[in-house]
């Protein structure tokens, strides 16, 4: 029980803290802008066009998908014509091959693109200069297994967010080996707050995915779900008040690509929830209420084939500054 009388500086800390990180939130989030910055232009771009990737690289693609997903690309990118933006910027780009891979796509299967969609060949055909890549990428299992084993350019080339899975067992020596790997992260003062929790169990497997709520077109390939969670007992003071979300974050990393490295495909599931969707899966997994958690990850063995989204990242001149020494 928390005794409000003993701590009352504790929480005037934290009050300020917390008002200070919502002022930051509002005056600076996408939802809170009226004109996007160049750098918000293209995380919107980013994100619809990873949408259609997604959709793509699906086990079973559905022909005339993304209708509102291309609906708000399109005028992404008109307004990234306007601002005269190069062809080769990369949100321009994936969404170019995006649109472009959806037509191929449609003309190989045979299907109509929906007339509502007619300008989707404005985006895949505005192109001059630049020709558009694949927006998914064709892979084998032999290929992923021989990456991962070598070096740590390869592991990092190999990780692909994989939304198609074997019917085969995840074998239980493996996930223990890609925690035990996990247990090697770096956490605030060696503090080690991340944990894991394994589902299988069918039924509430299939409810958990209902309530985190992004894996429509691939749930029924999820045969094995971890939750990674990061405790709140291991942190103090109120400027450690998102402590977990960095620690919980880089445990999660590590033993994504631990799972790549022991032969296992996986899918990170966000979980930017509402209280009521915490709450929701708190209850129907019995989670600790003093741990938070970070994400789901969809685990299954890999297939002898597959596709996965292209995902393009960001160049390394748009990353990467140098701090300049004050004179």
């Amino acid at each position: 029980m928390i005794n409000f009388i003993r701590f009352p500086l504790l929480f005037a800390k934290l009050f300020l803290y917390y008002m200070s990180d919502l002022k930051k939130y509002i005056v600076y989030s996408s939802r809170a802008s009226r004109r996007m910055t160049d750098h918000q232009l293209q995380a919107r771009l980013l994100q619809k066009s990873h949408s259609i990737e997604k959709g793509l690289s699906m086990p079973h693609v559905r022909p005339g998908f993304g209708s509102a997903a291309f609906s708000e690309l399109h005028i992404l990118v008109r307004e990234a014509i306007l601002r005269r933006w190069a062809e080769d910027a990369v949100g321009l780009r994936m969404a170019r091959s995006a649109a472009d891979t959806y037509v191929r796509y449609h003309e190989k299967v045979g299907a109509e693109i929906p007339p509502t969609l007619a300008y989707v060949h404005e985006i895949a055909n505005g192109a001059t200069s630049v020709t558009p890549h694949s927006a998914v990428l064709h892979l084998s299992r032999q290929h992923i297994v021989a990456s991962a084993r070598g070096d740590f350019a390869n592991l990092v080339a190999a990780r692909h967010s994989t939304r198609m899975f074997s019917a085969e067992p995840v074998d239980q020596a493996l996930l223990e080996e890609s925690v035990a790997h996990a247990l090697r992260t770096p956490s605030v003062c060696n503090r080690q707050g991340g944990r894991v929790y394994i589902l299988r169990d069918p039924e509430a497997l299939h409810e958990a995915l209902e309530i985190q709520g992004g894996t429509r077109g691939f749930s029924e390939e999820i045969r094995t779900l971890l939750i990674v969670t990061c405790s709140l007992e291991v942190f103090r003071g109120g400027r450690e008040r998102n402590q977990a979300w960095v620690d919980g974050g880089l445990f999660a990393m590590t033993l994504i690509y631990a799972l790549t490295y022991v032969g296992l495909g996986s899918c990170p599931l966000n979980w930017s929830s509402s209280p009521r969707q915490d709450r929701k899966l708190r209850h129907l997994l019995e989670l600790p209420e003093e741990e938070i958690i970070i994400m789901m990850i969809a685990v299954g063995h890999l297939l002898p084939e597959f596709t996965v989204a292209a995902s393009p990242r960001r160049p390394l001149s748009e990353v990467l500054s140098e701090i300049k020494q004050r004179t």
